[in-house]
């Protein structure tokens, strides 16, 4: 099955190249509107948006999706409020946080990644030597932990504090290395660290691979948290809101199609697989099979308490200055007109456990 990497776990470019961000693309029908949607790995993160196009969603609500893809995380948020993209898919972290506090007419208008039960944001793997030792979170005192850079200053961070605490450690009582979840793979392989916060698929290579064992999910770690999701620009709200809507409507079909076949019913499993291999970099049928899932909210759900706990938890480590009421940094009303054109989603269904 698959997981999510916050802040990209892979960053290869999708099947279709994409294009600069305000051209439309030629050879549209006529009433087809172009969203510009910005995002920097072809990975889980997208998942969704891949299903709902590949099944007919967003044709049926007359958008023309127009990729635009970047070298990196940490230059969406820039482009998105310079207003080169529409929409764009974001991780909850210091840099959307600062951004949405600035006033820069953007707003989280959607979840795309929450810590339901079953589908964690990290999968925390040990080496296979300290598999009999660290057993949990009061174990992992003095060993070398790696997490993606630049360490605590990332959800997995903020994930790992909370594990630590549940143990009665802090992040001086570890020896935390920051390391892309590539060179996790490495520092384990060689042993220079004991224990990694990996994202998928690396997490089950690991294990297929007999490198190392895992221990939890961050979903035990902070059930519920939100930790990534969908922005919009004013211009796009104010200006386009009937696309708005309707790239709301098609994304919430294909969270659904994605959360039914991911969760433990399985349901349309093999054609969602098809959309992944063919839209991902990770082109393995069996290991999407096999891979822990991230999850995302059927209804689009913005969790306010979890915005308002990375808020005080990046603050404390100087990365956010301004903290504004979290309700103020959000526009819930274009996932709430969706969910009354579609009705309410299912519950998420935990997947089932590995054989």
């Amino acid at each position: 099955m698959l997981g999510l990497a916050l802040l990209c776990a892979c960053t290869s470019a999708p099947a279709a190249a994409p294009t600069t961000a305000a051209t439309a693309l030629p050879g549209l029908e006529k009433g087809t509107v172009t969203v510009n949607y910005g995002y920097s790995t072809a990975g889980a993160i997208n998942g969704p948006v891949y299903i709902a196009e590949e099944y007919g969603y967003f044709a049926e609500q007359g958008i023309k999706l127009n990729y635009v893809l970047f070298p990196s995380a940490s230059e969406v948020i820039p482009s998105i409020t310079r207003g080169d993209v529409d929409v764009a898919a974001i991780g909850i972290n210091p840099a959307t946080l600062n951004a949405l506090a600035a006033n820069f007419g953007i707003k989280l208008v959607a979840d795309t990644g929450t810590q339901f039960p079953g589908f964690p944001l990290n999968i925390v793997v040990v080496t296979n030597e300290m598999a009999g030792t660290i057993k949990g979170p009061a174990d992992l005192k003095g060993h070398k932990i790696a997490l993606t850079p630049p360490g605590m200053g990332t959800a997995s961070g903020f994930l790992l504090s909370k594990y630590l605490a549940q143990g009665g450690l802090t992040v001086n009582d570890v020896d935390i290395v920051p390391l892309t979840f590539p060179d996790q793979v490495a520092a384990l392989t060689n042993r220079s660290v004991d224990v990694a916060f990996m994202a998928e698929p690396f997490a089950t290579q690991v294990v297929k691979q007999n490198i190392g064992k895992i221990l939890t999910g961050s979903d035990t770690m902070l059930p519920g948290y939100q930790v990534t999701g969908l922005l919009y620009t004013d211009k796009f709200m104010s200006g386009s809101h009937d696309a708005g809507v309707g790239f709301m409507v098609a994304f919430l079909k294909g969270v659904r199609a994605y959360m039914a076949a991911f969760g433990g019913n399985a349901t349309d499993q093999d054609r969602v697989i098809g959309v992944m291999t063919k839209r991902t970099d990770i082109k393995d049928a069996e290991l999407w099979k096999e891979m822990i899932p991230t999850g995302s909210s059927p209804d689009g759900t913005v969790d306010l308490k979890s915005i308002a706990a990375a808020q005080e938890y990046f603050k404390g480590l100087g990365l956010v200055q301004v903290t504004p009421d979290p309700a103020t940094l959000v526009n819930t009303s274009f996932a709430q007109e969706a969910v009354k054109q579609l009705g309410p989603g299912a519950a998420p269904v935990p997947p089932k456990p590995r054989s």
